[in-house]
């Protein structure tokens, strides 16, 4: 009897012994679970309990929007959420670690994951501190790290750096190679021309500092043209290289940055009139641009090149080279032509303005270089970039032989930003 009346209590037994369980995972156990702030689909992500101290603790980050992270020198923008992360090469973090973040503005936080992230107001640097302690004794572990940031400053000019717009705006250079040729990289060096114009060149691949290879201008923008909610600055930039390259562009009055990205092989310039991207993006050559330059041959009597307000000298004074632009966009003057006017810069290359449509001749609007190939293919080659969306007309003469080629582009289209590298130019 006394078996028998043990055995049918023992269900009662299992239902008392099942609330006291729910009891103590809803008032033991979870309470100390939700003290910790630890949700049901966090806690799966960490081991635990501790066993030991956490050790040989680091900081690491990540800017979504700039790409800065602690080992490329990129600075982190005042208008992203930094990404920060704890790691350990010898410790696993668990359930009972809790992360104490300070972030040198006077913003703090405690996280029971290893990672957060936080917005910066514009400065230089910040040192963000972190300390990770748990219930292992009263041991921790503390690890510092700077954070740069752009904005509340002003551009520094220095090798590598354009500054435009009251050093407003710093403008840099990264370039690669193609995997088919060298697959290196380099980061172009700075020559400034005018207040909003300024060129790179890119010795790293080219082992030559008097090559130009992108020209960059960036224009402030009076109030009235600008949009509710775009930036006050027009960026144009153009290549006179089949190079990929990303132009980066950083107001360093918001801290906002904007890279800008050419692809390898394509001969696309580009400009952003205050949306923060170009109008359209060539991935590929010949998806926007023409690979081949429309261009028209003819010849003259040789002769010989004198520089004049219209004609660059080129390559020993062989090549003359002038411009012809037309507005096929809007406006009053819509229709108008006008010559260019020549800014020469070295035996290389030379810029032109066009005062006559723009009202400016600081402005500078297009620009061409000719290299002396013949070792490589018998030949000239002819590269010319723009800064503008007027219709172009840029005739090259070989002044000895009397060739003459004339490359068109187009402006009926105003997202028209095409160059033209012509590498069997002369003699043809």
């Amino acid at each position: 009897m006394q078996v028998r009346r043990w055995w049918t209590r023992f269900p009662k037994m299992l239902v008392v012994v099942g609330l006291l369980a729910a009891a103590y995972s809803m008032y033991g156990g979870g309470a100390r679970r939700a003290s910790l702030g630890i949700s049901a689909q966090e806690a799966p992500l960490y081991p635990g309990p501790c066993t030991t101290a956490p050790s040989n603790v680091s900081i690491t980050f990540s800017g979504p929007l700039s790409g800065c992270t602690p080992n490329n020198g990129k600075a982190c923008s005042a208008q992203e959420a930094i990404n920060f992360t704890a790691v350990s090469p010898s410790y696993s973090f668990a359930t009972c670690d809790k992360f104490a973040w300070n972030f040198g503005d006077g913003g703090a936080v405690t996280t029971l994951l290893n990672g957060t992230s936080h917005q910066f107001t514009p400065g230089k640097t910040r040192t963000v501190t972190l300390t990770v302690t748990n219930d292992f004794g009263t041991t921790r572990a503390a690890s510092t790290l700077d954070v740069p940031l752009a904005g509340g400053t002003s551009c520094s000019a220095n090798a590598n750096t354009l500054c435009f717009v009251n050093n407003r705006y710093q403008v840099t250079l990264d370039a690669a190679d193609v995997p088919a040729r060298s697959s290196k990289t380099a980061i172009g060096e700075a020559n400034i021309q005018t207040p909003d114009t300024g060129y790179f060149t890119l010795s790293g691949l080219t082992s030559s500092t008097q090559n130009p290879e992108v020209v960059v201008k960036v224009l402030e923008v009076p109030a009235s043209f600008v949009p509710a909610g775009a930036v006050p600055s027009w960026v144009f930039f153009g290549g006179l290289t089949d190079l990929e390259y990303f132009v980066n562009v950083l107001d360093t009055t918001t801290g906002q940055v904007r890279q800008y990205h050419k692809f390898p092989g394509t001969v696309q310039n580009g400009f952003d009139t205050g949306s923060g991207q170009l109008p359209a993006i060539e991935t590929a050559p010949g998806q926007i641009c023409p690979q081949t330059p429309q261009v028209t041959v003819g010849s003259e009597a040789p002769s010989t090149c004198t520089p004049g307000a219209n004609q660059l000298c080129l390559v020993g004074n062989r090549f003359k080279v002038t411009l012809n632009a037309t507005n096929r966009n809007a406006g009053a003057d819509l229709g108008k032509q006008a010559p260019g006017v020549t800014v020469p810069k070295n035996d290389l290359f030379g810029f032109f303005s066009i005062p006559g449509l723009t009202g400016n001749p600081n402005n500078l609007e297009a620009f061409v270089k000719i290299l002396d190939a013949r070792v490589l293919n018998q030949k000239f080659w002819i590269f010319f970039g723009t800064l503008t969306n007027f219709e172009l007309n840029v005739t090259v003469t070989d002044v000895t032989t009397g060739q003459k080629k004339t490359y068109f582009r187009s402006g009926a289209s105003p997202n028209n930003a095409c160059g033209a590298a012509d590498t069997a130019a002369f003699p043809f």
